[in-house]
């Protein structure tokens, strides 16, 4: 019995199955495993786990898919004991209730949320806004929608979601109404015209990120249960950080660490390792230990293996 793409799906199964001599037992000694955009990497923790599906996979191949495409997903995954896999569909509806809060208008707001397909790019801050027009309320609203089935159905299956939370990245009026946040431009992504690159990159240790941190993560919980206590959360993937002082990148993840904590005691920060694989100039082993050092507890932060 299984779920096949290409060659067809074996569903039925004969009605008297043949007897054995002993029991077939087996087991996963991989408990993460990792599927999608890079091929599979693996990583261990406590042995509870395995995940599946890479952050990009939701613009490259999910972007349009439907409630039925994502039965079928899950299905598959069920069916290999998948019990950790990433939600990431709708998270546009989140922020911008959670931006409209802090005074910024829907005008505001649509100039930095990106089409369908880019939508994994603007999450990371790779990119902002969208050539082909603005993102429509009813879209935002319809993939919401469908992230409360995706949830529930993985929840049903005994699965935790991944789910996102507040990364930094915010539109570039957030100053015309807090005029003194601290915020710093972050480096265009793939030469990539300004106007569509250089996101805005809100200080972590501003007041600012926690309000908004703990805004984005309860009106999740508020809407899908409390489910989870990961969260997917990459700040610099194939950007690099406004400073390479060691001082600088220490407080970025500790003031982000410390907003996650603020908004959920026993929140994980799940983040992909690409970054320091993909710049290993920018990222020297002093930095990459700075970065992470800012993480207090160890068993706060899992770290997704993409290149082994």
């Amino acid at each position: 019995m299984d779920i096949f793409w290409y060659i067809g799906s074996r569903l039925d199964i004969a009605t008297t199955l043949p007897p054995l001599d002993v029991p077939i037992t087996g087991s996963s000694i991989v408990p993460w495993r990792y599927h999608f955009n890079t091929g599979e990497s693996y990583l261990r923790r406590n042995h509870q786990f395995s995940l599946i599906d890479s952050t990009v996979t939701f613009s490259y191949t999910t972007a349009f898919w439907n409630w039925e495409d994502w039965e079928l997903e899950l299905d598959w995954l069920a069916l290999r004991g998948v019990n950790l896999p990433l939600a990431w569909v709708g998270q546009e509806k989140i922020l911008v209730d959670a931006f409209r809060e802090i005074g910024l208008t829907d005008a505001e707001i649509s100039t930095f949320f990106s089409g369908p397909a880019f939508q994994a790019r603007n999450r990371f801050g790779n990119i902002q806004g969208s050539w082909g027009g603005d993102l429509p309320m009813e879209w935002i609203n319809d993939q919401f929608e469908l992230q409360k089935n995706i949830t529930k159905r993985m929840v049903e299956l005994g699965m935790t979601p991944v789910l996102p939370c507040f990364t930094g990245y915010v539109p570039r009026a957030i100053t015309r109404g807090l005029p003194n946040v601290s915020v710093s431009d972050a480096p265009d992504w793939s030469n990539f015209p300004t106007q569509y690159t250089n996101d805005t990159f809100l200080d972590p240790l501003d007041p600012t990120f926690e309000v908004l941190q703990k805004s984005i993560i309860s009106k999740q919980a508020d809407a899908l249960g409390n489910i989870t206590h990961i969260y997917t959360l990459d700040q610099f993937n194939e950007i690099d950080p406004a400073s390479g002082n060691l001082d600088y990148l220490t407080n970025v993840s500790y003031g982000t660490w410390k907003s996650l904590k603020a908004a959920d005691p026993e929140a994980i920060w799940m983040m992909q390792g690409w970054l320091f694989y993909k710049n290993p100039t920018f990222w020297t082993n002093p930095r990459v230990e700075a970065y992470l050092g800012g993480v207090r507890d160890n068993g706060d932060m899992l770290i997704l293996d993409l290149t082994s």
